[in-house]
């Protein structure tokens, strides 16, 4: 149509078939030149097989659900608490923008066990929150701007990516860089399962990062605290630097062909890192390195003061 297409009501798959049995569900292609507006569910009663918009879209119906994928080709508005959702692990992707209607106040949750795709999101408006679930990947292409963000499954950059919140910032499922920059700017963040290819990965602030297992690039950057919440691998070919204190009780290896930096104390009084390496050239400005077990240097050591 050349107009807005509006649904105000639910929006279902017909299942039973005329003389009996089952019918496979509808797959359902939206088409309006002044924008789609989705103000009912979609699929809460019965899955469309799959959701193709081709225009803008405003969803406002609380759940959108398919077997298969679902597709937005234009600028999306989320209009209060969305889930969308595929039961069958299908892609939902979206070509345009992600925005909330109202700053900080709107939600999207996407569910599916394959592939979520995002450009932009909060570039416009905020929105409050931005969650993915586990068992699939997340394509980043866009910078994400949301008050509480939580990625549960992997992460893929497809571009040089900024990921902002005045709240927490959660990736749970590891990554893949692609040689791309990814800069968390947060209140906090967590960072958990293996990260490989990255650029530069820059936490800005002066918030605590937590990070567990393996996480490698070309440049590491922590601007703020680091918190160990599991044995840690940090390798960065030109760089390693800490600007805050790093504690929490487990292993810790620094790695770099460059520099490592480590600018204020390294295992607290009361959260004594288990143990260290550090392979590379260090420098080190902070008044002390506690550890419970082994410390082991294999470059040299520069006391900055």
């Amino acid at each position: 149509t050349g107009s807005a297409l509006t649904f105000n009501g639910s929006v279902n798959a017909v299942t039973p078939a005329p003389g009996g049995g089952l019918m496979p569900p509808a797959a359902a292609t939206l088409i309006a030149d002044g924008g789609v507006a989705l103000n009912g569910a979609v699929g809460d009663a019965a899955a469309l097989r799959s959701v193709t918009v081709d225009g803008d879209a405003t969803i406002a119906g609380g759940l959108v659900r398919t077997r298969d994928g679902q597709n937005y080709n234009g600028d999306v508005i989320v209009d209060g608490d969305a889930v969308l959702e595929s039961t069958d692990g299908g892609a939902i992707a979206f070509a345009g923008g992600v925005d909330g209607q109202a700053a900080d106040a709107d939600t999207l949750e996407i569910r599916t066990a394959g592939e979520t795709r995002l450009g932009p999101v909060g570039q416009g408006t905020a929105l409050g929150g931005l969650t993915t679930d586990a068992g699939g990947t997340t394509r980043l292409s866009g910078d994400v701007t949301a008050g509480a963000i939580t990625i549960n499954d992997q992460v893929i950059l497809d571009a040089s990516v900024t990921v902002t919140s005045a709240g927490a910032v959660r990736i749970e499922g590891g990554g893949l860089g692609n040689g791309f920059d990814l800069t968390l700017a947060a209140g906090s963040a967590r960072i958990a399962g293996s990260w490989s290819g990255l650029g530069v990965l820059h936490a800005t602030g002066d918030g605590t990062v937590r990070v567990r297992d393996a996480v490698s690039g070309q440049e590491l950057r922590f601007d703020g605290n680091l918190l160990l919440t599991g044995d840690a691998q940090l390798t960065g070919q030109q760089l390693v630097e800490v600007l805050g204190q790093i504690s929490g009780t487990h292993g810790l290896v620094l790695s770099s062909d460059g520099t490592i930096r480590l600018m204020d104390q390294v295992g607290t009084v009361f959260s004594a890192l288990w143990s260290l390496e550090v392979n590379g050239e260090l420098e080190f400005d902070g008044n002390a390195i506690r550890t419970l077990e082994k410390q082991i240097y294999n470059g040299g050591v520069v006391l900055v003061s």
